[in-house]
């Protein structure tokens, strides 16, 4: 999973950063002070970066402030899987999970108002987004 929270681990490709040098480009380990990375840790950030659709999904998650968020589930390691067999990063994802933690709006319409603002925010993708509130998942 990737955690999106500042006060939580920062992974590859939470945010854009803008270069003095040129263009936004995606964050990785370095950009957030990581200088000593597992081989695993650097397979995780060049697929993540390679993968339009999560690099589109973490932007928009950092755009919208959402609280203590994270992107989860089956597209974070299907990304993977996918580049170290030669497919495309997002090939065979059929949908991705955004979890954030908001104890403070527990309703069911805020819930679907962030999913629906996030999901107006990305370009048109051939899967679907899950946006989750997991504050609210046990009630």
């Amino acid at each position: 999973m990737l955690l999106g929270d500042a006060a939580a681990l920062p992974l590859a490709g939470l945010a854009s950063h803008a270069s003095h040098h040129g263009p936004v480009r995606p964050a990785t380990f370095a950009d957030h002070g990581y200088r000593s990375f597992t081989r695993a840790d650097c397979v995780l950030d060049d697929a993540l970066q390679r993968n339009s659709v999560v690099q589109a999904i973490l932007d928009v998650a950092v755009e919208r402030a959402l609280p203590n968020w994270y992107l989860g589930a089956g597209g974070v390691p299907q990304t993977v899987w996918n580049q170290l067999h030669g497919f495309e990063p997002s090939h065979g994802i059929k949908d991705y999970d955004l979890v954030y933690f908001d104890s403070t709006d527990l309703s069911v319409e805020t819930e679907t108002a962030v999913e629906q603002d996030i999901c107006r925010r990305l370009p048109a993708f051939d899967t679907m987004l899950d946006v989750k509130n997991e504050a609210r998942v046990h009630l």
